[in-house]
């Protein structure tokens, strides 16, 4: 998507424009009437119908940092993610990635995070003399990694079998976020 628009004049016809298919582009596959808005004032944490985003964007200004990167509150994927599968909501990968931002993990690139094994998360015995394929014994995560990578599991079940709009945390996300700083 073209984002050139975003530098222009607020008075201009092109940054109007600009605006216009951002709206639409944000409203497409959104199913609530309101969106979040990423004005300056705003910056993305008060959701609003499309003519209030409009006016903000138009009259207060836009949040550049948010205009320079992916727009990931309203469509555009993150695709540094590489962990999530093809199929699921894009709510998913919002939940990966503020998983990783509040934990502060780098994910190695190959999409497992490097030195733990995830598989000894649901064992029993919580990894305690296993031994890997090449006879080293496993690296047993920490309480953090253990807490974030049950985190993770719970980001990618979905509420119930078959559900591909919501996951187990991404509806407690929700929940939290509408009712501490939604109106």
């Amino acid at each position: 998507m073209d984002k050139s628009w975003i530098h222009e004049s607020r008075l201009s016809s092109t940054f109007e424009d600009g605006v216009t298919q951002f709206l639409d582009f944000a409203f497409v596959n959104n199913t609530n009437e309101r969106i979040k808005c990423p004005c300056k004032n705003c910056n993305n944490a008060f959701r609003h119908d499309r003519n209030t985003v409009e006016e903000h964007m138009i009259c207060d200004g836009l949040d550049i940092g948010y205009f320079s990167n992916k727009w990931i509150y309203h469509g555009e994927l993150d695709l540094t993610c590489t962990r999530l599968n093809n199929d699921q909501s894009g709510q998913v990968d919002n939940m990966h990635w503020i998983l990783h931002n509040a934990f502060g993990v780098v994910d190695g690139g190959g999409g497992e995070f490097d030195g733990v094994d995830r598989s000894s998360l649901d064992n029993d015995n919580n990894g305690c003399g296993d031994e890997n394929e090449n006879g080293g014994d496993r690296e047993i995560p920490n309480d953090d990694a253990r807490r974030f990578y049950n985190l993770l599991k719970d980001a990618e079940q979905g509420l119930y079998p078959g559900c591909k709009k919501f996951t187990k945390l991404s509806l407690l996300f929700d929940y939290f976020i509408s009712n501490v700083f939604m109106d």
